[in-house]
């Protein structure tokens, strides 16, 4: 649908002494013949309604959609990649200028979209940060500041290269190596956090289990 600029509707009625009918004329977009004076009211708020935009049809309304990736190590090189998704009357609406902007300020690096929304309706920008917490993504559109938000978890920094694996033991100190006592192994995750610690062995209650193996560390 044609957007028309915001106007105010004019109407004007035409006619001879003797017509039975008149004339709306609907700032410049053309004439209407309506009936007698009595079926007037009705027949005018039709046109109105089919003809006349007086500031902006509810199909023309901006749909906003935003997601962010999270949670991000906040070392300051690891990003959130945000996106936004545009539509009008379910329509990819490209062409659009979108800006994200979080609730942190500096404390974030945001990298904009290189460019306006595309033929999906998309535009997406990343987000660093070196400084730990809760951030909450905004975005302006053309200018028009949007209601719509997204949340990032910035972690604190990164204690270990993902995928990497060490020793580990959670039991009391001292009973490591002793009897059936031993460590287990924990990975760094993709977040750059250790993993729980698997395959330990940690004390039992009893001293003497049934394989002569002394568990009580």
């Amino acid at each position: 649908m044609r957007r028309l600029a915001p106007t105010t509707c004019r109407l004007s009625l035409e006619g001879r002494p003797h017509d039975t009918s008149r004339t709306a004329i609907l700032g410049g977009m053309g004439r209407a013949r309506l009936p007698a004076p009595a079926a007037l009211p009705i027949l005018f708020a039709a046109v109105l309604l089919s003809a006349c935009d007086c500031g902006g049809a509810a199909t023309d309304t901006l749909e906003v959609e935003l997601t962010a990736t999270s949670p991000v190590v906040a070392d300051g090189q690891r990003k959130s990649i945000v996106t936004a998704t545009l539509r009008r009357a379910g329509a990819p609406a490209e062409g659009l200028e979108v800006r994200f902007f979080t609730s942190r300020g500096d404390a974030d690096t945001i990298e904009q979209p290189t460019g306006p929304t595309d033929a999906s309706g998309r535009a997406t920008g990343r987000i660093s940060s070196t400084t730990p917490g809760t951030a909450l993504v905004g975005l302006e559109v053309d200018g028009v500041e949007q209601s719509a938000q997204a949340t990032i978890e910035f972690l604190p920094a990164a204690e270990c290269e993902a995928g990497t694996r060490e020793p580990c033991y959670t039991g009391p100190e001292g009973t490591e190596g002793v009897g059936a006592c031993a460590a287990g192994e924990r990975t760094c995750t993709d977040a750059g956090v250790f993993g729980p610690c698997e395959g330990e062995v940690l004390p039992a209650d009893a001293d003497l289990a049934c394989d002569g193996i002394d568990d009580d560390c």
